[in-house]
């Protein structure tokens, strides 16, 4: 009778695991852009389920099943480290397991190859939940918790679901609810881990038919404003996701990493600068918006709202240049795709704005547009703006005959000439040496813009010290950065000039086309940029950052004939243009789902001595250092491989780096400001290599890769590898020396 029971018990946890997996599993390819075919998915949970229970079992299968899995492991870093990691499987694997991560990031285009590892990866680690609290112990309330955050997440995101997934999972549910009952029933001495399945079982037709009953009757459909106000409580625990400078602290600059995840498709006649965030007030470590005054802007009989950002007076001064200027206005059509945002993007000298949903929009004083709630996701905005080429020589024309005295239409200038006490003089002093001899304000911005241009671009560089002035350090110290730096530096600069100026923060379309024709806007375009006002003008932008200046002046057309007057100036001549983005839906894959495995609980009886427990962790011990020691060889190694692969220029920088840092190690680090070239000559002969070389060779090649426009050799690449590699021999020549090139190259990661 007890073999009866436990082939009972075997295959009603086969089948209820492998159901409750796959309803699982299927819910979250639902959720995503996989294609998965139902078929394969039940098998490979199916299969799963079936060795994790033979995995927990009993306390012996367990202890059996990881202890082997650890030999295994070992084993194959053994092996792996005799091959130097450069068996074919495992670099396929590696290259398979970084097109993953990239597809992860939204760096890399869905393909169908990615079905298969992630399909099983999913299975497996939803299978290895199920059986933990399904087979060691049985814990009704994890169970039914995880399906309730795997349905109702994606329903409420709108990210995608499937009725199979959401029946079967409830079939599950009824049939985990009656087993919970069952087990209830027992006396508490008499429960187990696995209660006996028999009323379970016995129960799984009922279930079925609720199930089916439940899938046929006439269901009411949900209001959509109850998903939108649970998509709106998802957002609010968030932040906005298409801001990403500022961080939580608000201090400016330091080493940042864009990323390649999309924000919005753009449909455009041309790449223009889309702003989202405009701030006034400069505090020395951060920009900031002063008390901003919302206004709440009305629609009119035409769908549009009138959004202008100026006063009638100056807008009208705005459309007579413009009518000399020869072109009309032109349009920009935004589509957010996934995306939730209380930002609307908008280019420069915008006149009015059309959305495809009904929303309470707002605009603050310093121009910026938002929405009282996010957008909903798939949303699609128009605006229609002035196209202005910055490199016209009209408009250069025009620009530089308007001066400070000039009527400026009911703007205020002077809270956009705020500088903090703190900001040290010799920034004031800069600006007006680099100022002098402009008498018009867009001589002297072109002036501050020429200067700053001629500063190195970079998003890795050194951290704002404690106590310093943002742009005082960038101009005098860092000299080095990206374009916060360059947009600050120029705001501040133009106010110490007497010009009014703000800090803007936006997206600058790429120059190339998506197979749509249209521009697809990720992280990687996040921009910031400075503007200055222009008294019976506006704002105008200006662009100092050296990566975007040349697209900026040059990346538009500038020429009237080009664009020609249309017959119809209203906003229902574009009504193509609108219908015409988002036809082919761009989709964001959602991050892998990452399962923390369980450790299985142990039952009461038959608990391990004391022996047994210390051998047991000593052996647990012993393989999670093993594996993090083979982790940190592996990180190490793919850091190299990231070098080897660069260019010659590059990968000879790196190395010398790497150099620096073991000879650091050693007793002899650069000092600040030192240059290759003294610290090779103050070093001396205390470190030289096999082939009589010293620190000059390497120095040398360092100094033509970092300044030479001639470029390196291979030799000269081959060279610094070469006395890199010597030099962590020699280190490692000795049991204390090997000890601490194996905590600092390995944990400590510096060379």
């Amino acid at each position: 009778m007890a073999v009866k029971n436990r082939i009972y018990d075997f295959l009603f946890y086969l089948l209820i695991g492998t159901l409750y997996a796959n309803a699982l599993s299927r819910a979250l390819v639902a959720a995503t852009i996989l294609e998965i075919p139902q078929a394969s998915l039940f098998l490979w949970c199916a299969v799963c389920i079936l060795v994790f229970y033979g995995v927990f079992f009993n306390r012996v299968t367990a202890l059996s099943a990881f202890g082997g899995l650890a030999l295994v492991l070992l084993a194959l870093c053994l092996y792996l480290r005799w091959q130097r990691f450069e068996a074919a499987w495992y670099l396929e694997l590696r290259a398979l397991l970084e097109e993953l991560a990239g597809f992860a990031r939204d760096e890399l285009p869905y393909r169908e190859a990615y079905n298969r590892p992630i399909g099983i990866g999913i299975a497996a680690g939803v299978s290895l939940l199920t059986a933990v609290n399904l087979l060691v112990r049985f814990n009704f309330y994890i169970l039914t918790g995880l399906a309730v955050g795997v349905y109702a997440v994606p329903i409420f995101m709108d990210w995608g679901s499937s009725d199979y997934a959401v029946g079967l999972g409830i079939f599950c549910f009824l049939v985990l609810l009656a087993k919970k009952l069952n087990r209830c029933t027992l006396p508490r001495e008499k429960r187990e881990p696995r209660a006996n399945a028999g009323l379970s079982a016995a129960l799984l037709p009922v279930c079925l038919l609720l199930v089916g009953c439940a899938h046929l009757l006439p269901k009411p459909e949900v209001p959509r404003y109850f998903l939108d106000a649970a998509d709106n409580l998802f957002y609010d625990f968030g932040q906005d996701q298409t801001m990403f400078f500022s961080e939580e602290s608000g201090l400016l600059g330091g080493p940042t990493s864009l990323g390649n995840r999309y924000v919005m498709e753009v449909l455009s006649e041309r790449p223009v600068n889309l702003g989202g965030l405009v701030m006034d007030t400069y505090t020395g470590v951060s920009w900031n918006i002063s008390e901003e005054q919302q206004l709440t802007l009305t629609r009119s009989e035409n769908e549009w709202y009138t959004a202008s950002e100026y006063p009638k007076k100056l807008r009208e001064m705005q459309e007579y240049f413009m009518r000399y200027y020869g072109w009309s206005t032109s349009m920009v059509t935004v589509y957010i795709g996934e995306n939730r945002t209380r930002s609307l993007f908008s280019p420069p000298f915008r006149s009015s704005i059309w959305i495809s949903d009904s929303v309470s929009l707002q605009q603050g004083s310093l121009g910026r547009l938002t929405v009282k709630n996010p957008l909903a996701k798939h949303s699609v905005y128009a605006i229609a703006y002035i196209p202005w080429n910055y490199s016209n020589e009209y408009l250069v024309y025009v620009l530089r005959s308007l001066q400070p005295g000039d009527d400026v239409g009911g703007v205020d200038p002077e809270p956009y000439l705020q500088l903090p006490p703190t900001l040290p003089d010799r920034v004031g002093e800069l600006a007006l040496q680099l100022t002098a001899g402009c008498d018009n304000v867009y001589d002297r911005m072109k002036a501050l813009e020429s200067y700053l241009v001629g500063f190195p671009y970079t998003l890795e560089p050194e951290r704002l010290p404690a106590g310093e002035d943002f742009v005082d350090y960038f101009l005098f110290t860092g000299q080095e950065g990206y374009c916060v730096y360059y947009a600050s530096a120029l705001a501040v600069m133009g106010r110490c000039a007497g010009i009014p100026t703000r800090y803007v923060e936006g997206y600058a379309m790429p120059e190339e086309r998506n197979e749509s024709g249209n521009y697809t806007v990720t992280n990687a375009q996040a921009h910031a940029w400075a503007e200055a006002f222009f008294p019976g003008f506006g704002w105008v932008p200006f662009e100092a950052t050296p990566s975007n200046y040349y697209a900026f002046y040059t990346g538009e057309p500038g020429t009237a004939a080009e664009h020609p007057e249309p017959e119809d100036e209203s906003p229902d001549r574009d009504a193509n243009l609108i219908a015409g983005i988002g036809a082919e839906e761009p989709e964001a894959p959602e991050p892998p789902i990452t399962e923390e495995p369980e450790q299985p609980a142990s039952s009461s009886a038959n608990r391990p001595s004391l022996p047994q427990k210390v051998a047991l962790f000593l052996l647990a011990a012993a393989v999670l250092a093993a594996l993090a020691l083979w982790g940190l060889v592996l990180l190490y190694r793919a850091r190299l491989n990231r070098v080897d692969a660069q260019p010659d220029r590059e990968a000879a920088i790196a190395y010398y780096g790497r150099l620096l840092e073991a000879v650091g190690s050693l007793g002899y680090p650069i000092r600040p400001n030192e240059t290759a070239h003294a610290h090779a000559q103050r070093v001396g002969g205390q470190i030289t290599f096999e082939d009589g070389a010293t620190l000059f060779e390497p120095a040398n090649v360092f100094a033509l890769a970092s300044y030479s426009a001639n470029g390196i050799s291979e030799q000269d690449r081959a060279l610094v590898e070469r006395c890199y590699r010597q030099l962590l021999q020699r280190m490692s020549a000795t049991k204390r020396g090997r000890l601490k090139t194996l905590v600092e190259r390995y944990i400590l990661m510096r060379y």
